[in-house]
């Protein structure tokens, strides 16, 4: 079995995964932004700048284009896609129903922070490369959404009000999660329930120690084990 992972930082929490003899991995990373440089070229996707194609060969160890006929199913690793994304909505926009909103925070209407929430998640990188994938390949997409960030930072700025509306924004995020599965035909692998605390952030022994905010290593490491497509 041969797959392949797609994605941006958060990518290299899979390198060097030990799944035994049962796969052969192919690691494609990129910054979110770059990445919107990927087209599609026959069943490959190739890239539409040179910088875009360092990081490929970069990361995959040579190769600059995905030949998606070559693996057996696909990973799609953080790119915007997951709960750290949807936080960003609640620097600027709450609804009257939440908790700490600020004099700054623009209040709007349940619906239309659920809205914000589709688009949020439908706009994201990782949407953008899976449509790109079921152009031609029926073959099985996990999405590996970005991992919560550390604890140590839940009672600041946005990720305050996350903490305190945590089953609002979930009720929201997966109602969009739901639909999206279903539209792309695609599966979805949760960060594991022991690597987590109060429902949207990782314990504080699963962070990376030079990214201790933003990369939750082996929090994401463990998304995978054991399942592989």
């Amino acid at each position: 079995m041969k797959v392949c992972f797609i994605g941006n930082s958060h990518l290299s929490a899979y390198r060097g995964l030990d799944v035994g003899n049962t796969a052969e991995l192919d690691l494609f990373g990129a910054p979110n932004t770059m990445m919107r440089g990927l087209s599609r070229q026959g069943n490959r996707l190739i890239s539409t700048n040179g910088r875009l194609s360092e990081y490929l060969a970069f990361t995959s160890g040579g190769q600059r284009h995905v030949e998606l006929d070559a693996y057996d199913g696909f990973y799609i690793v953080g790119l915007n896609f997951g709960v750290p994304a949807i936080a960003s909505i609640l620097k600027d926009y709450m609804t009257t129903d939440m908790r700490y909103h600020e004099r700054s925070s623009y209040l709007i209407s349940p619906a239309a922070f659920a809205d914000a929430v589709d688009g949020k998640l439908r706009g994201s990188m990782a949407c953008d490369i899976i449509r790109l994938i079921r152009e031609t390949s029926s073959k099985p997409i996990t999405i590996l959404p970005t991992p919560y960030v550390a604890a140590s930072v839940r009672d600041k700025g946005q990720w305050k009000k996350l903490r305190h509306n945590a089953d609002a924004i979930l009720d929201s995020y997966h109602h969009t999660l739901r639909r999206l599965l279903k539209e792309l035909n695609v599966q979805y692998s949760p960060q594991p329930a022991t690597t987590v605390c109060n429902q949207v952030f990782t314990l504080q022994r699963y962070m990376r120690d030079t990214f201790k905010r933003i990369h939750p290593a082996k929090a994401a490491g463990l998304m995978i084990s054991a399942r592989l497509p």
